[in-house]
């Protein structure tokens, strides 16, 4: 429908913009949201997040069926690179069923004289409880000056004492 006082050109113009802006609306059209639909709504698949895992004292662990590299790094929430470091990998990184692999956790602590389960607890907020377990240590606790424990990735302040004894 042409405009008043409008070129030939400048109606033409007009008209095809609205053609075009019509027929782009039209695809525009709001996806049916409702429970009565005719067909169902299209299927979206999140992927699968890896459960994690602690690595185990003896920091080896065995790749399963179709593990990668970035599987296991995720699972035992360690970084790929360190995993191949570790282990001396070299591209492409594939592994191998029942393959053996020496994790390095990202949180360790080194056992000194005068440390026991709950000073070293206090010292990196981390629960005692959550620290015996992932070292499978077991009641009275007795650690070895020089053992290597890992610490958990969480932080729990809540097991923090005013009283503290010097953490140096």
């Amino acid at each position: 429908m042409p405009q008043k006082g409008k070129t030939g050109f400048q109606s033409c113009a007009w008209a095809f913009g609205f053609v075009a802006m019509s027929s782009l609306l039209a695809a525009c059209q709001t996806p049916n949201l409702s429970l009565n639909r005719a067909t169902p709504a299209k299927l979206v698949v999140a992927p699968l997040r890896e459960p994690v895992e602690p690595i185990p004292p003896s920091q080896i662990i065995e790749v399963r069926a179709n593990d990668t590299l970035y599987a296991l790094a995720t699972r035992y929430q360690v970084t790929p690179q360190s995993v191949i470091e570790a282990n001396g990998l070299q591209p492409p990184y594939n592994l191998r069923k029942e393959q053996a692999l020496k994790l390095v956790p990202r949180r360790t602590h080194i056992v000194r004289p005068d440390d026991s389960v709950y000073v070293i607890s206090q010292r990196y907020a981390v629960s005692q409880y959550q620290l015996a377990q992932l070292n499978n240590l077991a009641p009275p606790f007795e650690l070895k000056n020089g053992q290597t424990l890992q610490l958990p990735n969480s932080l729990d302040f809540s097991v923090l004492d005013v009283g503290l004894p010097d953490g140096s």
